[in-house]
């Protein structure tokens, strides 16, 4: 198991089988960072099911939001792919 900063991996299952290092405040919701190999920053991947197998770098203060970033590969940068009613979360294709 990776890393994990304080007031991170709240929820049910959230962190469940996570490798990689869990930035402070991060994978806040049940399932969030669910089997997660991807380094995740702070204050990211916050809701349900956000970074769901995510195995890409994530930056602070992204994919935050229910299933934001499902399946990513990609390194996300800061403050990116949060969902709002007017914008889809960014995800890679369902391998």
């Amino acid at each position: 198991m990776g890393d994990i900063d304080r007031n991170s991996c709240q929820g049910e299952d959230a962190c469940n089988a996570n490798s990689e290092e869990i930035g402070s405040g991060a994978c806040q919701g049940d399932s969030a960072c669910f089997e997660n190999s991807g380094e995740v920053g702070n204050n990211s991947c916050q809701g349900f099911s956000a970074c769901f197998k995510n195995s890409g770098k994530i930056g602070n203060g992204s994919c935050n939001g229910d299933f934001a970033c499902p399946y990513n590969t990609l390194s996300i940068g800061s403050g990116q792919c949060n969902v709002s009613p007017e914008k889809l979360p960014c995800h890679s294709p369902n391998p």
